[in-house]
């Protein structure tokens, strides 16, 4: 019986330059097909192998393949072509020349592909860029290639079938940013590519794909300029930027130096600036963050020749009243005592009216109702004064996570006692105006406690969700 078979079709001799290969191999086996070409060397069986490629390319040749008497062999067909790439399905139509009609085969088959030449990738974390100016969500990606290359470039595929080509910016290591618009976000796979074969991919964790809360400005960063040095030997460093669209109020964030924060005022101009102060330990790192929220993020650099080492300057020697007034603390010190003592006396003035509230609550009358109103004024007007005085004129973000934490504090525990409260109400049916007192005065809580958040917010002064005050 005649019969021939093809078990696999593969891609053979890599051309690293042009990323794709030179030939392709189809093996197979026959047998009963008689012999069609006699030589010294003995007699040849004759298959006529037709291959078609996805890319539309086909090539027709003929494999021989030494018998003898066994009239059974496996035999190797090889095409070769300028550069194809090892993907897809081919199909291959063998017949045995010389045999019956019948004596033939035509099948589909993955193609097979040497994968020796693909060297090994590694990827650095991915970096979260925040925000840009349309709304799209950044995110750096950098891949490390061990060994030479494939290519000059890289592609890489994300999102809903978005492509990004980046340089490799020495002979091994490549960084790309992907803008991820919103119909992106769902996606998590990235696929880096350095040939048409060599693809590897990686996930996008969900935590840098969320939305963006609105579009970042465009923002143009003025020359910085030289404010030479301070009585401490630090360099001084004068920066500036343009922000685009409407009228920005608020507090911005800029980030430099080894791991130092600034923050300045915005009064609606459009222009923030800030003075920086680089110590010594500053002056290796010329990169420059101007944060206005958690997403909106833009870098710089600072020339290296404006960050040059200070000589500290001689301090003359005190004379005896300026060391009275340095070991009493000065009016900066007392400043930040006030200001916390104001705190400590709010806090204190917030648990006072939180009482007044639930006995007003639970024994209802003229007096207990008006004390409660009162001291709800009184407190909420303190609150307003020590923002404004001690936070919003002096942009202490030390005193504003603080207070924002103590708030968040009384709040979570005011909503304890009141679970509590509830719960004793229902099981021993004691008075339900002390129960509607607590649930009154954390509402009051709650919206203090609100309110110094966003302030944390607006300032500037905002860490992630796992940030602790005393951690600074």
């Amino acid at each position: 019986m005649c019969e021939v078979v093809v078990n696999r079709v593969e891609g053979a001799q890599f051309n690293p330059t042009l990323g794709e290969y030179e030939s392709v191999n189809v093996v197979g086996q026959v047998s009963g097909c008689p012999a069609t070409l006699s030589t010294p060397s003995g007699d040849f069986t004759q298959i006529e192998v037709r291959l078609s490629l996805e890319s539309g390319e086909v090539r027709t040749e003929v494999a021989s393949v030494l018998t003898n008497d066994n009239l059974s062999a496996t035999f190797e067909w090889t095409a070769f072509f300028k550069g194809v790439a090892c993907k897809g399905r081919a199909e291959v139509h063998a017949r045995c020349l010389g045999g019956p009609a019948d004596c033939s085969t035509e099948v589909q088959l993955e193609m097979l592909c040497e994968v020796s030449h693909c060297p090994a990738v590694t990827f650095s974390e991915p970096a979260d860029d925040g925000c840009d100016e349309s709304g799209n969500r950044l995110v750096s990606l950098t891949a490390t290639v061990q060994g030479p290359p494939l290519n000059q470039f890289a592609v890489w595929s994300y999102g809903a079938g978005n492509l990004a080509q980046s340089e490799f910016s020495n002979s091994t290591q490549t960084t790309v940013q992907l803008a991820y618009e919103p119909a992106d976000l769902d996606q998590t796979e990235v696929i880096f590519g350095l040939t048409p074969d060599c693809e590897y991919p990686l996930e996008i964790a969900e935590s840098l794909r969320r939305p963006c809360d609105a579009a970042c400005r465009l923002v143009t960063f003025s020359a910085p300029q030289d404010g030479g040095c301070d009585e401490s030997g630090n360099r001084i460093i004068e920066v500036s930027a343009q922000l685009s669209g409407a009228p920005f109020t608020g507090y911005v964030l800029w980030r430099y130096g080894a791991d130092r924060v600034a923050n300045s005022y915005v009064d609606g101009e459009n222009t923030a600036t800030a003075i920086l102060l680089y110590a010594s330990a500053d002056l290796d790192e010329q990169g420059l963050t101007l944060e206005l929220s958690p997403d909106c993020r833009y870098d710089a650099t600072i020339p290296r020749e404006l960050l040059q080492t200070c000589e500290p300057e001689t301090e003359p020697e005190p004379d005896p009243g300026t060391e009275q007034e340095e070991e009493t603390g000065g009016n900066g010190s007392q400043g930040f005592n006030l200001c916390l003592l104001w705190l400590i006396a709010n806090i204190i003035l917030l648990i006072l009216t939180g009482i007044a509230i639930v006995i007003a609550g639970c024994a209802p009358n003229p007096y207990s109702v008006g004390v409660a109103i009162a001291l709800v004024v009184v407190t909420t007007i303190s609150w307003i004064l020590f923002w404004f005085i001690c936070l919003h004129l002096t942009g202490d973000c030390d005193l504003a996570r603080w207070t924002s934490f103590l708030l968040d504090m009384l709040a979570t525990a005011m909503a304890i006692i009141a679970i509590i409260w509830g719960i004793v109400t229902a099981i021993f049916e004691v008075s339900l105006g002390c129960f509607i007192g607590a649930l009154i005065t954390f509402a009051y809580y709650s919206l203090i406690a609100l309110w110094f958040k966003n302030v944390v917010l607006i300032m500037g002064c905002y860490r992630d969700s796992s940030y602790l005050p005393w951690e600074d």
